[in-house]
């Protein structure tokens, strides 16, 4: 039990096909009544706000050497040795600032952080990769449906030049042209649907690393 010392308040029973919302923040728990009958709790967990400062910060400090230090040239004799003053706040307020209005270092990081795996087991990886030559030449044959892993979480934030970061499964891919559109489709819906025609370098490549990844297989 994630709550101790929690002790019920109401008490719903459920006919078979019930729905019960229960609201954010308030602790619950649930059991099936017979043996003869299957329950499920689907459960949405919001990050913690230490959650999201820990995991931002974790991912800055991973891209920064140890020769990124804090500095100040400018220094001069203090009254007080031992003070920390207002200019020496501001200095480190500044690192963060750096960072916290970097737009597409803040987009990349929570894009990745809320589309990280959380079902690894289901995984759709295939054994024979493809290039893009091969999804090329299989166009030419027939359309291609496929499907998104059921497991992958995927998002897209739509950045100031006109781009679009694509997130699935943890992982970034940077998306201009007619890759726009397609990024969004796979946001959109789990079934895509590849007709036959002219696609772009790009927009190859992109299905092919997907594929390649497990995140989309294609339909039976």
């Amino acid at each position: 039990m994630i709550i101790p010392d929690w002790h019920p308040e109401q008490t719903w029973v459920l006919e078979p096909g019930d729905m019960l919302y229960v609201p954010p923040q308030v602790g619950h728990n649930g059991v099936a009544v017979t043996d003869d009958c299957m329950t499920y709790s689907v459960g949405f967990r919001a990050p913690s706000q230490a959650e999201i400062l820990r995991g931002f910060t974790d991912y800055v400090g991973e891209q920064l050497t140890s020769e990124s230090r804090y500095a100040d040239p400018e220094l001069t004799v203090q009254e007080h040795p031992g003070e920390i003053t207002p200019q020496a706040l501001e200095k480190v307020r500044n690192i963060f600032s750096a960072f916290l209005n970097d737009e597409q270092k803040l987009a990349t990081w929570f894009g990745e952080y809320v589309t990280d795996p959380k079902y690894p087991e289901l995984d759709h990886s295939p054994e024979d990769k493809i290039d893009s030559q091969q999804l090329a030449d299989a166009l030419a044959q027939s359309e291609l449906a496929f499907v998104r892993n059921e497991g992958s979480r995927v998002s897209f934030t739509e950045q100031s030049n006109g781009e679009v970061l694509l997130f699935i499964d943890g992982q970034t891919y940077p998306c201009h042209g007619g890759c726009i559109q397609l990024a969004k489709l796979l946001c959109q819906t789990p079934n895509l649907i590849i007709n036959q025609g002219k696609w772009s370098d790009d927009q190859l490549d992109l299905l092919v690393s997907l594929y390649n990844r497990g995140s989309i297989y294609l339909a039976e």
